[in-house]
């Protein structure tokens, strides 16, 4: 199981960047960042047709995890909407996307199209960020009771140029319940670098992230249709688990980050 269909909305809704399309390649590996996602996505929704894919499988250990769209874009996406209004109309999304490649015997040649209409958000008016800091300490609460995203006219059509079959996926809702980031560093003074952060600690806990496609429909080359059984997801135990793994190493290359970040940004101590 992976979070790639939802790691691409996600992507989608905040960045519209399209891709270029590659010819051959050597590696899955290789693909742009969009690409993989794409393809983690396709992976997801028809493993058979596409592979039993993972995020490690496309991604190196130098490629930040999934865990950086959870603190860092979801977490904005949450905050920022607690100045929107329950059920009031929302951007739409209009995101085509051309995917094109040869790794040895296997080709993909894919048009990807997604759509949302009548979107609206639920819940985020409860979501919290509670700030404390002190001299040498910040410390920040964030919480999100539930949230839910529903595009009930949300379409993800895929189109096989190859065998000129489509893929059709609408009606998208996402639920979020209970998510908790509790995050704690201190910082100082030192000499010749500026103010630099230590001790970074996340604390991360949800109670589920579930999506769920209601309506699917496969139409082939020959006309036949084919209506499938609605996708539903429950991430709730990869997200946690893949926490797990990923925790040390995510705090220790965060507080890098962060601390790169302050060296480059400070103010010469020899300006007047």
């Amino acid at each position: 199981m992976n979070s790639s269909i939802t790691l691409l909305f996600l992507a989608c809704a905040l960045s519209l960047a399209g891709c270029t399309p590659t010819t051959k390649i050597a590696d899955l590996k290789s693909l742009p960042f969009p690409q993989k996602l794409s393809l983690l996505t396709l992976s997801s929704l028809q493993p058979k047709k596409y592979g039993q894919l993972t995020w490690r499988s496309l991604f190196s250990e130098d490629d930040l995890p999934w865990v950086d769209y959870m603190f860092v874009d979801i977490r904005s996406l949450l905050t920022q909407s607690i100045k929107v209004s329950e059920q009031v109309p929302l951007p739409e999304l209009d995101y085509t996307e051309h995917i094109e490649f040869c790794i040895l015997f296997w080709c993909v040649d894919d048009t990807l199209t997604l759509t949302t209409r009548h979107t609206q958000m639920i819940g985020q008016k409860r979501t919290s960020s509670v700030n404390e800091i002190t001299p040498n300490s910040f410390k920040n609460a964030f919480h999100a009771p539930a949230f839910v995203w529903h595009s009930p006219d949300f379409l993800f059509n895929i189109t096989d140029n190859i065998y000129d079959d489509q893929y059709l996926y609408s009606d998208l809702y996402i639920g979020i319940n209970n998510l908790e980031l509790n995050t704690s560093l201190n910082y100082e003074y030192v000499n010749d670098l500026g103010i630099q952060v230590r001790n970074l600690s996340i604390d991360f806990n949800i109670g589920y992230l579930k999506t769920n496609l209601e309506n699917i429909t496969f139409v082939y080359y020959d006309g036949s249709v084919e209506v499938s059984e609605p996708y539903k997801q429950d991430y709730t135990e990869y997200l946690i688990s893949d926490w797990d793994y990923y925790k040390d190493d995510y705090q220790r290359g965060l507080e890098f980050r962060i601390n790169c970040v302050l060296v480059r940004t400070r103010m010469p101590t020899n300006t007047i």
